[in-house]
């Protein structure tokens, strides 16, 4: 998994240096294939075997800003929303949007992406969990989304 991964670095903060005494979320990082950059208000939907989950986010960050518990995003400065907090990546933008974490397990995961009514991004996929070591052996899948 990528050192940056969202959810990861929420669970590493959570346990400190022992992993196995802390319970462990599994979740699904959603990578983007571009930095989202452009100002503007983001939405994000996304639906988790029939959950229905929303973020909406601002470029740059605004104090509205606000994500449903089971989603958080990946930003530069590692501050995130909701049930997550972000980790660094290679945009130097600290408002820049990198990703997006989904706690839980599910069999299928869709998300779109619009800002001002456009659609950026859209996919739908089945993640592939694999342990993730890091902290104590929690299910963790990644998954690369093309910004269109």
């Amino acid at each position: 998994m990528k050192t940056w991964a969202a959810l990861g670095a929420l669970l590493l903060v959570a346990c400190g240096q022992d992993c196995a005494q802390v319970p462990c979320s599994s979740y699904v990082q959603i990578n983007f294939s571009s930095a989202l950059t452009e100002p503007g208000r983001y939405q994000f939907d996304v639906v988790a075997d029939q959950e229905k989950m929303t973020c909406a986010i601002h470029i740059p960050a605004h104090t509205d800003d606000a994500c449903d518990d089971a989603l958080g995003m990946v930003r530069p400065n590692d501050e995130g929303l909701g049930g997550a907090a972000g980790a660094g990546g290679a945009a130097t933008d600290p408002d820049a949007l990198l990703g997006i974490g989904v706690i839980g397990v599910y069999d299928h995961v869709s998300i779109v992406i619009t800002r001002a009514d456009d659609e950026l991004a859209s996919d739908a996929f089945e993640p592939d969990y694999q342990d993730d070591d890091s902290c104590g052996g929690c299910p963790a899948a990644e998954h690369e989304l093309l910004i269109f």
